[in-house]
Formats: structure tokens, C-alpha cells, sequence
């Protein structure tokens, strides 16, 4: 416990945390023990309950701390809590593992995506336009609502879910979560569609906030290897403007990329770079159309 809270000695430790079970978290963290039992923040059945939250040092440095606890008998003391704890970052810091979700990271994700994309090419046929695989954007939309109402650590076990879902439904493919309630997959092609809609529903079944759904976008790699100069995130950004393409249609919960979402961003960022010039310039005019009022033919604005 010195070492992760960085202290040199335990009355500095005392000191920092007060001696209290909350003193060792951010306040918006702390849910007593017995609560988290009573929750869903473990596995009973295992005979333990998970336990995950923020905190700062001695020193100032912001950590995300995990593990597990249980209650047992002491001789000496009675009923206590037995907590084992570990410093998130520092037993990821190896791995290719994201912290908050145990999903792959970013970087290892498109460095991954990048090695299996160039060995698909080789071996892809030679008329062949699309590669059999797919990259696709997830975004669950205003997930920031749900971490207001239910606090971040409810948020981030939200996310844990989330990632736990992905991974049922694709198995043997690469999963990452990009940012704050965003997720990327690179998964076969074939009844991806279905799978996703299926995905969305479930994930929509666990959140349980009708204003709060996921969508996905599915991009297309192409198969030629002259292909390969382009950056893999492109096609994950792609992805992206299908995916930002349905945000506000409620009928839909996933969409494919096609070149006309790509137009249509480069004739918005067109007009908003040119618009002032061509108010200058007179190029823009305006033209306004009357209102009437429909019992006296009179007019009455525009």
C-alpha cells in the first residue's frame, strides 16, 4: 500500500487517506464495501467482490487502482475487509491491454490490424476489389449522460461490459476502445451486418436508456497491395462518417461507408473555409419570402 500510494511511511499514509476506506479513493468513487456486495461489483459466487477506483498519491500522481475483497473473521480483530490491491497502470504497463476495459490498446490494435491487413493482400485474389475483413467504428451515443447520472465508475463498468459484449461476438477478432464511448473492431465481412445489429441491441439491453444507443459504421479496405501506402486509420475514420452518418435516425444502428459521406464532409469544410469570401464578393444573395396572413391577405412577415 506505500508503494502505490507512494508514501515513505505509514503515518504518511494514515495522514493521506485520514484512516478511512474512503480516504483512499476520489470522493466520486467511494461506495462502502458493503454496498458493493450487496451490487453488482463482483462475483459472489467466487466468494469475492471486484473493486476498481481513482485516487492520487503522496506525491501527486492520479492512479486507477484494482482488485478484489472479502470479508473474514480475524481472532484478533472480529469481521474485517480484506482488500488486495494493485495499481492498474503499473500491471498493464507491459502488456497490450487498455486498463479500463482489458481490451487491446490503441496502438497495439492498429499495429495489429496493419500486420494482419498486408498478410490478407498477399494472399487475397488477384480480381478480388474488398478484403473479406472490415473495419468498423462504434459509438455509443450520449454515453456522458449515463456517467452523470450513475457516477464514472459506473461509467467505466459500463465500458467493461461493453467490451465483454464485443468479445462474445467476435471472438477471434481484434477489439479495441478508442476513446470515451468509442470502439473500433476489425472483423470478417461475411453476416457482419446482422452481427452488429444484434451487437447494438444488446448493448442498448444492458444500458437500459432509450436517449443512450450504440451505432455502428462499417468501412471497406481495399484489397490491391498499392493500397498499402494509405495509413490504416483511414479506413477506421471512414468507418467513422457511416457510423456519425445514423447518430440522429433512430431507425438505423448501422450503416456502410460509401465515397458520397466523403464528399459531402469535403463540401461542408469547402463552404465554411469560403463562406466570408463570398459574402465579400457578393457571390451569396438573399432572397426573402413573404408571410401572409391567411383571414386578411395582408403581409405579415418573412
Amino acid at each position: 500500500m506505500l508503494r502505490i500510494y507512494q508514501c515513505a511511511t505509514e503515518d504518511e499514509f494514515f495522514q493521506l487517506t485520514k484512516g478511512r476506506f474512503a480516504g483512499l479513493m476520489e470522493a466520486e468513487d467511494y461506495i462502502p464495501l458493503e454496498a458493493r456486495t450487496n451490487s453488482r461489483h463482483g462475483d459472489l459466487d467466487e466468494g469475492y467482490s471486484f473493486l476498481t477506483f481513482r485516487c492520487y498519491t503522496k506525491t501527486g500522481n492520479y492512479r486507477h487502482i484494482e482488485g478484489t475483497f472479502h470479508k473474514v473473521n480475524s481472532p484478533t480483530f472480529g469481521k474485517i475487509w480484506m482488500l488486495n490491491l494493485v495499481n492498474k497502470e503499473r500491471s498493464m504497463a507491459d502488456s497490450d491491454l487498455a486498463p479500463v476495459t482489458g481490451l487491446l490498446n490503441m496502438h497495439a490494435f492498429y499495429q495489429r490490424v496493419q500486420k494482419k491487413t498486408n498478410a490478407l493482400r498477399k494472399t487475397a485474389e488477384p480480381d478480388a476489389l474488398e478484403m473479406r475483413y472490415c473495419p468498423v467504428y462504434l459509438n455509443l451515443t450520449n454515453f456522458k449522460v449515463y456517467n452523470e447520472l450513475h457516477g464514472i465508475y459506473e461509467g467505466d463498468r459500463m465500458l467493461r461490459k461493453i467490451g465483454q459484449l464485443l468479445k462474445s461476438a467476435f471472438p477471434a477478432s481484434y477489439i479495441t476502445r478508442l476513446s470515451g464511448d468509442n470502439f473500433a473492431l476489425f472483423v470478417p465481412r461475411d453476416g457482419l451486418e446482422v452481427k452488429l445489429k444484434e451487437v447494438c441491441q444488446a448493448v442498448n439491453n444492458e444500458v437500459r436508456m432509450p436517449n443512450i444507443t450504440m451505432k455502428a459504421g462499417i468501412g471497406i479496405i481495399e484489397a490491391a497491395a498499392s493500397a498499402h501506402r494509405r495509413p490504416i486509420t483511414t479506413y477506421f475514420d471512414q468507418a467513422k462518417l457511416a457510423c456519425d452518418s445514423i447518430k440522429k435516425d433512430a431507425t438505423r444502428s448501422v450503416a456502410f461507408y460509401n465515397e458520397s459521406m466523403r464528399q459531402s464532409i469535403t463540401d461542408r469544410i469547402f463552404i465554411l473555409d469560403n463562406l466570408d469570401r463570398a459574402i465579400r464578393k457578393g457571390h451569396i444573395q438573399v432572397y426573402y419570402q413573404p408571410v401572409v396572413r391567411a383571414m386578411t391577405g395582408k403581409f405579415c412577415g418573412c
